[in-house]
């Protein structure tokens, strides 16, 4: 089962100037290179989509990943165990 992150109600990004390199963004521009390297080691979600990267610069609305308002507080390394036993 993924996991869900919270969404805001409107989905605003919290830093428009630089919303060009922001996750969302990327993705939409098909740009899966840039996603990697800002993706390898995420630190932070994205409350308006869920998207993880690095570093909260690469995000709309970003939350640490061990954020105790995700669901059960849980940490990326945590998904991804959850992950691999899916399969």
């Amino acid at each position: 089962m993924a996991i869900k992150y919270p969404t805001t109600e409107d989905n605003l990004c919290t830093q428009p100037q630089g919303h060009q390199s922001h996750m969302c963004a990327l993705i939409a521009q098909g740009r899966t290179e840039d996603i990697r390297k800002r993706a390898d080691q995420p630190r932070f979600a994205c409350f308006n989509c869920g998207a993880r990267a690095n570093d909260e610069e690469s995000l709309c609305s970003p939350t640490p990943l061990d954020d105790p308002a995700l669901p059960r507080g849980r940490k990326n390394s945590d998904a991804k165990q959850e992950d691999s036993h899916e399969r």
